[in-house]
């Protein structure tokens, strides 16, 4: 019987822990899943909600993986998912697929999204040697990490995914480098595999800490530990070769080259402040429409990382190697990233061009997150039992409150409105309108022979028939089109090379009366080109794919096999040698208290009070430092302005924040301007502009988005050149219409010592001195 209950302890104490790991993330949770987060998430609203649509009709035609998709790029198709990771659309499809909108399951995903990051996190921390109550601090701090945060929530990438599983694949490393076997190196194999399915780029950013725990195991257990590592990687790859050499096959044929193009995109000019992000990003408010958590990491993270170098050093003094190496090496990497947002590392972005592939250097932001989670774990398990509960609570207390203030995505900024169900059609009609007619931001996924500009008359044109070019005379008798597929019966009276409406592709397959046929792409509209005799003929394409494309199907295939394979018959080593986790005994009011809370929180508060809110109007605006009352013709109302500093020195950094308030809906769009104004010529400019920023960031500051009485901030940012003179300066600010290059004339609606109108139409600010 002493048996009996000591199993039912552990066993109780076991899932009392998992439950309290799976609770942590429903702060987060529960506000997602009835708000219409899709729709103020900026990439899921723009892309990611009409690509799961056109990814569950390419697989409602039978293609199990759509390596090429026709309802894009205005019906003539591309090879989207050939490119891009699709774990995503598989989700959202198998979710759709069981009954729900692609909407609501990608708000599942989303929620399960961050219960994964949760478990994941508090497994690794345990699978580490850490306690449970410092593996659920190390679970908090990383579900509720800005970086996350911003990337589910603000952003709606798949780069959200990627990085919930960043603790699962080091998990299964460590699992399965511990105790060598078939079961445990399918577990760690499937984790890799799924984060190169979930954002191939996430794969890249998390191979450091892999390589580090592989190193600390190998000195700890021995070099040979390294292959078994190795092995991880590739069998896991092996197990995605479909995905992985269908995008190296396929990125050659793209004009991928469009993402360096973007100057927000050139990561080696665009440096983030260290103070910036170890502050707390500014909490929602109800009078702003374009509320955002931007780049920020907070104070937890780094004070985890000082703390956690003299948690390591307490460890070497007290002999546990292993817990000082991972303490240590995780920290310094955090460390090391922190250093790589900042100017300073400006030289190293430049010196490796392969380094360009991150595109944002805030992307790496996650790294740090995992390295204080790990820390945190490491750290609490250093002290006392007794004070290990008392400094979990705090951790997990300063990881969720300073989150809760953004919690609120329904007052981010809606991109879109989705309401009945999108048939591909009207995703191909609403893609050309948000000028993403690939579903792409840059149209690097756009095949490298189509360089003209896609429009509504061309999309009516491939809509109506299936070539562009019939002779006078011909006749269409037939016409079939779907996923990867066009066949047409056509009547012509004389020979003629016809221009079919698809793209073309490596990959297309041509028939003419079932005889093969040679293709070749037609320059500028990038149309797949067939000679076709006189007579009545029939002309099938068919996307077969590329050699490459089916020898990863193979590839996947084998590697799944010999998988299951040793899961059942390699048994290797069943036990690792490391004590058991102690699970604590449960206190069953806690999760019960949590989930008490929370219905208080979503049901009561956030319904019936502003609490962890804002609520700013244009006559007091939280932040500013000016509240000003300027109105521009046709435009918005300046209520208010913030400075970083009024003195700078050449090559520092002018930020000004500007406050707007929308009036009526402008009759067309408009884009704002910021520029330093002095008294002297700029022998560069050749007038006495010294420095100059314009809004040209998609879903920016056009106006034609805003909603009437709404307040939006406009930050700009801009470096003082180092060959700016000393003297007084003048920030000048206004709008034009990109269209006309006419100017809104403002207003000042009240006197003001630093406010002027110049005859430019414009506002000039005063008072800036250049020492």
């Amino acid at each position: 019987m002493p048996l009996v209950r000591s199993r039912f302890k552990q066993h109780s104490g076991l899932l009392y822990s998992w439950l309290l790991a799976a609770i942590l993330p429903l702060f987060v949770v529960l506000p997602v899943l009835p708000q219409p987060l899709e729709e103020h998430a900026h990439d899921a609203a723009n892309l990611h909600i009409y690509r799961s649509i056109v990814f569950s009709a390419a697989r409602a035609d039978g293609w199990w993986f759509p390596v090429w998709v026709q309802s894009i790029n205005v019906g003539l198709g591309g090879p989207l998912f050939s490119l891009y990771s699709p774990l995503e659309y598989y989700v959202i499809d198998g979710l759709h697929m069981l009954g729900l909108p692609h909407t609501l399951a990608y708000r599942v995903l989303t929620g399960l999204t961050l219960l994964a990051a949760s478990t994941g996190a508090f497994g690794f921390s345990l699978a580490l040697g850490a306690r449970v109550p410092g593996a659920l601090a190390a679970a908090a701090s990383y579900t509720y990490a800005f970086p996350l945060l911003h990337d589910l929530l603000e952003r709606g990438s798949p780069q959200g995914i990627g990085v919930a599983l960043y603790p699962w694949v080091l998990w299964g490393l460590v699992h399965f480098l511990s105790a060598s076997n078939g079961p445990r190196l399918a577990l760690a194999a499937l984790s890799w595999a799924l984060i190169l399915l979930s954002h191939n780029l996430s794969a890249l950013f998390v191979l450091p800490a892999f390589a580090l725990l592989s190193l600390i195991l190998a000195w700890h257990r021995g070099w040979s530990v390294l292959w078994q590592a190795i092995l991880v990687l590739v069998v896991g790859s092996g197990l995605v070769a479909f995905s992985i050499f269908a995008f190296l096959d396929g990125q050659r044929y793209v004009q991928l080259d469009n993402l360096s193009r973007i100057e927000y995109a050139r990561i080696a000019d665009n440096p983030l402040l260290l103070l910036d992000l170890l502050r707390l990003p500014a909490a929602y408010d109800i009078g702003f429409d374009n509320n955002s958590m931007a780049d920020r990491l907070g104070p937890l993270p780094g004070v985890a990382m000082l703390i956690g170098l003299a948690g390591g050093l307490l460890s070497l003094i007290r002999h546990r190697r292993r817990q000082m190496a991972f303490v240590i090496s995780l920290g310094l990497l955090g460390l090391i990233v922190l250093w790589l947002q900042t100017s300073s590392a400006n030289w190293l972005w430049r010196t490796i061009p392969l380094l360009s592939l991150v595109q944002f250097r805030a992307r790496l932001l996650s790294l740090v997150s995992l390295s204080a989670a790990v820390v945190i774990a490491l750290s609490v398990e250093t002290l006392g039992r007794r004070r290990q509960w008392m400094v979990a609570a705090i951790v997990m207390l300063a990881a969720i409150l300073p989150a809760l203030p953004v919690l609120y995505p329904q007052l981010q900024h809606r991109y879109a409105r989705f309401g009945s169900p999108l048939t591909p059609s009207e995703v191909q009609v609403a893609a050309l309108q948000n000028n993403v007619p690939g579903l792409t931001a840059f149209n690097e996924f756009l095949p490298k022979w189509r360089y003209q500009p896609f429009s509504q008359e061309e999309a009516q044109r491939v809509a109506a028939l299936p070539l562009a070019n019939l002779p006078a005379g011909g006749r269409i008798l037939t016409d079939e089109r779907r996923t990867g597929l066009l066949r047409t019966k056509i009547e012509t009276p004389v020979p003629f090379v016809a221009a079919m409406h698809a793209l073309y592709f490596p990959g297309w397959v041509a028939r003419l009366d079932d005889q093969p046929l040679a293709v070749q792409p037609a320059e500028g509209t990038g149309y797949i080109q067939v000679a076709v005799p006189a007579g009545l003929h029939t002309i099938e394409l068919s996307y077969a794919g590329t050699a490459a494309q089916q020898a990863g199907v193979l590839v996947s295939g084998a590697t799944l096999l010999v998988l299951l394979l040793a899961a059942f018959l390699w048994r290797g080593r069943q036990g690792d040698g490391s004590p058991p986790v102690i699970y604590p005994s449960p206190r069953w009011w806690l999760p019960f208290g949590l989930v008490l809370l929370l219905g208080l929180k979503t049901l009561w508060l956030d319904s019936h009070t502003t609490l962890f809110r804002l609520n700013s109007s244009c006559q007091a605006i939280y932040g500013t430092t000016v509240q000003t009352n300027v109105r521009f013709d046709g435009g918005p109302r300046l209520c208010g302005y913030s400075l970083n500093s009024s003195h700078f020195r050449p090559g520092e950094s002018l930020r000004i924040t500007l406050y707007w308030q929308a009036g009526s809906p402008p009759t067309e769009a408009a884009e704002s301007f910021v520029q330093f104004l002095g008294t002297t010529f700029n022998p560069q400019t050749n007038n006495p502009l010294w420095g100059q920023r314009n809004k040209q960031l998609p879903g920016g500051h056009l106006l034609t988005g805003w909603v009437p009485g709404k307040l939006y901030r406009d930050v700009y940012e801009f470096q003082i050149a180092p060959h700016t003179p000393a003297g007084d300066y003048e920030l000048e600010v206004g709008w034009r219409l990109p269209s006309t290059e006419q100017r809104l004339q403002p207003h000042l609606m009240q006197a003001s010592d630093r406010l002027s109108v110049s005859h430019l139409d414009s506002l000039l600010i005063s008072g800036f001195v250049v020492k």
